[in-house]
């Protein structure tokens, strides 16, 4: 576990994003009989609950997961709702066609809950990375992305998609970490955390931990960030996200994927430009390279200066503004 946790989140309770990606799966599939679930030969503890719960409803299709997809689609077609389970890695790349022309080209009410988020599986390597996932799903038109960043914002992704019947992708990091919103809050898929000051961090996912433990170190110093989290990296409030970035000066975006893979960097990027705006934006990811090896998470966020104290060393030095 990576100490990231500011100490106003540290005494509220760890859970896994997995479980709580499965909690709200048992409702929807026992109010509604027409909800299938499909994997590719994972388990979880969520998992197994479920197929004991359903068992004619949760279906393990084996290691083939361009045929799932394409089975989903085909149910999903039929007037079912569906959601896969798979790692990220597999169920998005190996089946991205499928994926393309199944699902979301007849905009069907099909949810891809992803697992190993960023560097999750950091020290199975790069066949287990989900670093480049969010700029390929990103381009498919209909797709919704979520990048929930704790497990109560994982558990509203599952019921929000839900709701939308449209396609999805849910992100799941693989960290037990403690809740940041509470259940009975509303899905918002961006909010602000702290006053509004000319200086703000935005992130997604786990990267939400990092901009959050910089704010705690920076206040210290007498310095004030506040921090914008995106849930939703697809189909967002372009003019929510200019109003807030309107009232800045120096915007960092912290985030755990390749260069090319970072959405929020690219839309606030055509924002600035949209509304030519003067604010210094400064980009903090991973290079544009294959991470070979086993490395754990810790190894490459400290290479690649991803540590809250690492970025705040350099925003004391004034290197980013």
């Amino acid at each position: 576990m990576i100490e990231i946790i500011p100490k106003e989140f540290s005494k509220n309770k760890k859970e896994d994003f997995r479980d709580y990606a499965f909690k709200p799966l048992f409702q929807i599939m026992k109010k509604n009989k027409k909800v299938f679930l499909l994997t590719n030969d994972m388990g979880a503890k969520g998992l197994d609950e479920l197929k004991e719960k359903f068992p004619k409803r949760v279906i393990n299709a084996g290691i083939s997961e361009q045929n799932i997809a394409s089975v989903a689609g085909g149910l999903a077609k039929s007037g079912n709702y569906v959601y896969i389970y798979g790692i990220i890695s597999h169920i998005i790349f190996r089946s991205l066609e499928q994926i393309k022309i199944d699902i979301c080209l007849p905009n069907l009410p099909v949810t891809i809950l992803g697992v190993g988020a960023g560097l999750s599986y950091g020290q199975d390597g790069p066949t287990h990375h989900g670093i480049e996932d969010c700029g390929i799903a990103s381009v498919l038109p209909n797709l919704n992305v979520y990048n929930p960043s704790d497990y109560i914002s994982t558990y509203q992704s599952v019921l929000d998609s839900y709701k939308l019947k449209r396609p999805s992708y849910i992100r799941l990091d693989k960290e037990k970490l403690p809740n940041i919103y509470k259940k009975k809050d509303k899905f918002e898929s961006m909010k602000t955390f702290g006053k509004h000051s000319q200086n703000l961090l935005i992130a997604s996912g786990i990267s939400l931990w990092i901009c959050l433990k910089i704010r705690e170190i920076l206040m210290k110093k007498k310095i004030n960030f506040f921090v914008l989290d995106f849930n939703k990296l697809t189909y967002f409030n372009t003019s929510k996200i200019e109003r807030i970035v309107k009232k800045t000066k120096n915007i960092i975006i912290v985030d755990e994927n390749i260069e090319s893979s970072s959405i929020i960097s690219k839309e606030l990027l055509k924002i600035k430009n949209l509304f030519n705006l003067k604010n210094t934006i400064s980009i903090i990811n991973l290079k544009k390279e294959y991470l070979l090896g086993s490395s754990s998470r810790k190894y490459i966020w400290n290479k690649n200066g991803l540590f809250p104290k690492q970025i705040c060393k350099k925003i004391l030095n004034r290197i980013y503004f």
